[in-house]
């Protein structure tokens, strides 16, 4: 690969991207002690964030040998062309430009990461929005958000796969020199006890795009708030994928027992080296002109021209990078891109969420599909209107309908006698139905409650208006569980 010419001025001095590296490599340095490279796994999305942390990592004494991408089939409507000028296959191609799949695959061939697994999913929605992974996903994060689910359901099989062997029918490996290996695992105890992943770098260093317009001092504020506050569901999820796994163990999907494994449970955990504190100190002293500026844009693609055949070989095929030589696009983590050259063809990778990467946004529209049809729309609203009747939550859409639905299976009863629902329940003295979404107190229809028992409290002191569920913090105005934006009546602050 060529060299990519640098950043635009001003952007960080040398100095600066010097002690960015220095506290990259701390970070990378404590995180990385003590565990073992033959049982950790790096969530390789080939991003710049786990892309800087695969190319550090041997500068601190550890080798990454094990890493897994999740490659959805998403290219599965017309593209809508950009411009005028734009034919259909271009904006495929610009489309199939944002998926992580061939940017994680040279990643891992830079790196030298001997098994390189790449789980499959030719059908998105039987395999990750459906049965026992939208279950774990749902319940791990405790929410029915169609943002938050869609990345959270490709990290789930991701997990489950790498514990349990789960889908390794569909699962390729690329082993060192490019031969496939053997899918088919199975596992009386964790294959391995440590997952590491790039969070927190894009809350840190305004790797989100609405960051990039904010002012200094706004950004300043958005960064520090986030920071004390940031949370990421990576913990939850790999929670739900090991109780997902371990009942798979008893009904005898995979081998072994819950009772042989669940000793060696306790010490698989996640790995974010992002979040090291003096990461975050760091953070803080950032200029917005460190962090937000113009820089040159790598693509990556595989040699043989397409990533969608879902051939064993193809991970066997080189991968090429073209930079751009125009350094007018705008980056967010501009510091740590040039602090970290060795994320090679991922340092100048244009952000994309990890849904898109992942190739799961497309699901939005099948859901919709779904629905088409005079009478299905009907049926659709009806049932949206029924949630609304019944449970006093808004409804957005098929897709949103759908999570709701698991949702309201795992943490609603309905008890058919006052007070006697177990959990977060709300009671009251007559059938009063909110007149807005989120007003004080709410009931069902006459003689039965609700009882939630999921962690957040519903129509506490500051309930979202959309669902109910209690907001976090006064200066929240996003809501976790709905993904209601704004989540109160007064909206955000300008």
């Amino acid at each position: 690969m060529e060299t990519p010419p640098a950043a635009t001025s001003p952007g960080p001095t040398p100095a600066r991207v010097a002690e960015a590296r220095a506290v990259l490599l701390g970070a990378l340095a404590r995180s990385l002690a003590g565990l073992d490279p033959d049982r950790t796994v790096l969530l390789l999305s080939g991003g710049l964030d786990t892309a800087a942390i695969a190319g550090l990592a041997p500068l601190v004494g550890f080798r990454f040998r094990h890493a897994v991408t999740v490659a959805a089939d998403a290219v599965v409507e017309p593209a809508v062309a950009h411009d005028d000028a734009d034919t259909d296959a271009e904006a495929r191609r610009r489309q199939r430009q944002q998926l992580d799949l061939p940017y994680a695959v040279a990643v891992a061939q830079a790196c030298g990461i001997a098994h390189h697994e790449v789980v499959r999913v030719a059908t998105p929605r039987a395999e990750l929005f459906d049965g026992a992974n939208l279950a774990a996903t749902v319940g791990g994060l405790q929410s029915f958000d169609p943002m938050e689910l869609r990345g959270g359901a490709a990290v789930t099989r991701a997990f489950t796969h790498m514990l349990f062997g789960s889908g390794a029918a569909t699962a390729d490996t690329m082993e060192a020199g490019g031969e496939p290996a053997p899918a088919a695992r199975r596992a009386t105890r964790p294959r391995f006890d440590a997952f590491v992943t790039g969070d927190a770098a894009d809350e840190l260093f305004a790797g989100y795009s609405f960051l990039h317009g904010l002012a200094a001092d706004k950004l300043a504020e958005w960064t520090a708030r986030t920071a004390r506050n940031m949370t990421f569901s990576a913990g939850r999820l790999l929670r739900a994928a090991v109780a997902t796994g371990l009942a798979m163990a008893e009904s005898g999907e995979v081998d072994g027992t819950a009772a042989t494994a669940a000793a060696e449970w306790e010490g698989v955990r996640v790995v974010q080296p992002f979040v090291d504190d003096a990461v975050r100190a760091f953070a803080l002293t950032c200029a917005r002109d460190e962090v937000i500026g113009l820089g040159p844009v790598s693509t990556v693609e595989f040699a043989a021209g397409g990533n969608s055949g879902g051939k064993n070989d193809e991970l066997a095929l080189l991968t090429t990078t073209t930079t751009t030589a125009d350094t007018g696009f705008k980056h967010g983590k501009l510091i740590l891109r040039l602090a970290a050259p060795e994320a090679g063809s991922s340092q100048w990778r244009a952000k994309v969420p990890l849904e898109t990467g992942s190739g799961v946004t497309p699901i939005a529209a099948v859901f919709a599909k779904e629905w088409e049809g005079a009478a299905r729309e009907g049926a659709l609203e009806t049932a949206k209107a029924r949630v609304w009747e019944e449970d006093g939550v808004v409804i957005r859409d098929a897709e949103h309908l759908h999570y709701y639905t698991e949702f309201r299976r795992q943490f609603c009863t309905d008890t058919t006698s006052e007070g006697s629902g177990a959990g977060n329940s709300t009671s009251a003295a007559a059938d009063v139905r909110p007149a807005v979404p989120g007003s004080v107190a709410w009931r069902g229809r006459a003689g039965r409650t609700r009882a939630w028992t999921c962690k957040r409290v519903r129509f506490g002191g500051d309930p979202c208006i959309r669902c109910g569920f209690e907001l976090e913090r006064p200066d929240q105005y996003f809501c976790v569980v709905c993904g209601a934006w704004p989540a109160r009546e007064s909206g955000p602050p300008s």
